[in-house]
């Protein structure tokens, strides 16, 4: 749990600091983060924390259901700083 600016408590699925001073969160989204407002309150609060300086990383809880190693190798990757080859 952490508190924004203006005061309200967020929440976060997973929350890194790196040795580089670098800190990737992690927001993993269930069917109600599809709902139009909770989409996008969800927008607001990763652009406050790209502002912060952090590295937001959104996972469809799908995902995780349905291919676990994928999303753990790009996990990985994130918390590695690599680059990757796939265009954006």
């Amino acid at each position: 749990m952490r508190t924004d600016r203006f005061g309200r408590r967020r929440y976060l699925d997973a929350e890194w600091r790196l040795p580089d001073g670098r800190v990737v969160v992690v927001e993993v989204d269930g069917g109600i983060h599809l709902l139009p407002l909770h989409y996008w309150d969800d927008m607001d609060r990763d652009v406050e924390l790209v502002i912060s300086g952090r590295t937001v990383v959104r996972i469809p809880s799908v995902a995780l259901r349905l291919d676990e190693r994928r999303v753990g190798d790009q996990l990985t990757r994130v918390l590695l700083g690599e680059q990757s080859s796939r265009a954006a």
